[in-house]
């Protein structure tokens, strides 16, 4: 075979256009023994083609791509002979193997790793009938006003919703804003966005700060920041970009959690079913307290605070495009996520509930996954790492 025809058949397969007549093709090539080093050349070039964004890939590359082809294609043998049990053997010595499947679902894909026991995924046949599908969450969010009036955002048309004294308020385009015509100082009144759980919004503070809200989460803020400092109290998740304004400190409360900035950009976790409260720092620096004890973050740092020892653990190289995935429309996990965290994820998000039918194997897991798939499609790619759902009502179970 050519070199230009073997780059060709590599990037049809790359690509998901290879009929099952050129797959053997492949395979037959890649039992041939002197090939290895091809294989790694073209494996690493096709798939910089195909997928050239994707950063879990910037190590190990050929690793997983050769996973790839072992996990779409059974073997009729117990082991692999030839160049792939020579490559299997090479590419996992010293480490746990991992199952990488490439998945023509829009350049999605997942990295599966079992943490016990070496594992080779195979793809299973699953179905999940549309009729019992459940579509993403959308922009939608519940507004109430300091005098106690409820605006439900998802059905409220664009434009102003209320006035409330000297500041008006504007929804446009899954945002809402406050326009504060003059400052005043007579004390303020404080407005509450809820999202619940399939939702997200966006909204931006009197001051010009802007807030990225995630499911399940809330913000309580006052209609115009008076005083010497700005403070807000959030549950759930959310994500700031602060407007700068030194001679009034920003204060961000999360149950018994304060982080302070002058300007800055970070995202807080702290959902209650979580085990810990996550602020990371993406830009500028935030001052983390909890129970009189302070730690400084510096851009790329998060803080840890955990519910049990309740201490404060600085992370110094924070996964941060995991942690702002959300905001950027993806389930982002970082190689090493528990099937329970992805869960927790996925049930916000779908606004389900997640029952197990026997205690979850010990099961990591590394990709990521558009927040705009229907809960059909993600379950299908999270079941090639052998874990089984079914959908009843608005309820997944896990399965065996």
């Amino acid at each position: 075979m050519s070199d230009k025809m073997l780059a060709q058949l590599f990037s049809r397969y790359l690509a998901g256009d290879a009929t099952p007549e050129e797959i053997k093709t492949l395979m037959e090539w890649l039992e041939q023994p002197g090939n290895e080093a091809e294989a790694q050349r073209l494996m690493q070039e096709g798939w910089e083609k195909f997928h050239p964004t994707h950063p879990v890939l910037s190590t190990g590359t050929s690793a997983r791509m050769l996973d790839t082809i072992l996990a779409a294609t059974p073997s009729k043998e117990a082991g692999r002979p030839g160049l792939l049990r020579r490559m299997s053997r090479s590419f996992t010595a010293g480490r746990v193997a991992a199952a990488f499947i490439l998945l023509s679902l829009g350049g999605i894909y997942l990295a599966t790793r079992p943490s016990s026991h070496p594992a080779v995924a195979t793809l299973p046949v699953i179905h999940h009938p549309a009729a019992r599908d459940i579509a993403p969450g959308t922009d939608g969010a519940i507004l109430t006003l300091g005098d106690g009036r409820t605006i439900i955002l998802d059905s409220a048309n664009d434009g102003e919703l209320a006035r409330q004294g000297n500041t008006s308020i504007v929804k446009r385009h899954g945002q809402l804003s406050y326009n504060v015509k003059e400052r005043s100082e007579t004390s303020p009144l404080y407005n509450t966005m809820r999202i619940p759980r399939g939702r997200q919004f966006r909204l931006v503070l009197p001051d010009g700060s802007r807030v990225w809200l995630n499911a399940a989460s809330s913000i309580r803020y006052p209609t115009a920041f008076t005083g010497k400092e700005r403070s807000v109290d959030i549950t759930g998740e959310a994500y700031f970009e602060v407007a700068r304004d030194p001679g009034r400190p920003f204060r961000v409360r999360a149950g018994e959690t304060r982080v302070d900035v002058l300007g800055t950009h970070f995202n807080i976790m702290a959902y209650e079913e979580e085990n810990a409260i996550r602020t990371t720092l993406l830009e500028g620096a935030v001052k983390v307290t909890r129970d009189g004890a302070s730690h400084l973050l510096h851009p790329g740092q998060e803080a840890c605070m955990s519910k049990d020892t309740r201490s404060i653990q600085v992370v110094n190289d924070a996964p941060i495009t995991e942690v702002v995935a959300w905001k950027n429309g993806l389930f982002y996990f970082h190689n090493g996520t528990s099937l329970q965290t992805v869960m927790r994820q996925i049930a916000r998000w779908y606004d389900v509930s997640v029952d197990y039918e026997e205690t979850p194997h010990s099961m990591e897991f590394g990709g990521k996954i558009s927040r705009n798939s229907n809960l059909s499609e993600v379950l299908k790619i999270l079941e090639i790492s052998k874990v089984h759902f079914r959908i009843e009502n608005k309820k997944i179970i896990v399965m065996p």
